[in-house]
């Protein structure tokens, strides 16, 4: 399978429920026209690193993130304030 351009990017995600971390330096490039699953146990961070891309965390008090989800090819940080 050949390189293919990136549509978004995870890049060092770290992600905190108050003192609590719950995402350590998470890293993934997601290519465009692919399918890209997340698949792990119960507990293991996938609906913690989705709710990341749609910002469900800002909803609550003490949610921290560190990093960024880059969109290409804008190249916006759709965690970035604003």
């Amino acid at each position: 399978m050949g390189h293919r351009p990136l549509k978004a990017e995870v890049k060092n995600i770290s992600f905190y429920y108050g003192a609590k971390q719950a995402l350590i330096n998470i890293n993934l490039p997601i290519p465009e026209r692919t399918v890209t699953a997340l698949i792990g146990p119960s507990g293991c961070g996938k609906s913690t690193l989705l709710r990341c891309f749609n910002r469900m965390h800002d909803l609550y008090p003490g949610n921290r993130y560190e990093g960024e989800i880059i969109l290409h090819p804008s190249q916006v940080n759709i965690l970035s304030p604003g």
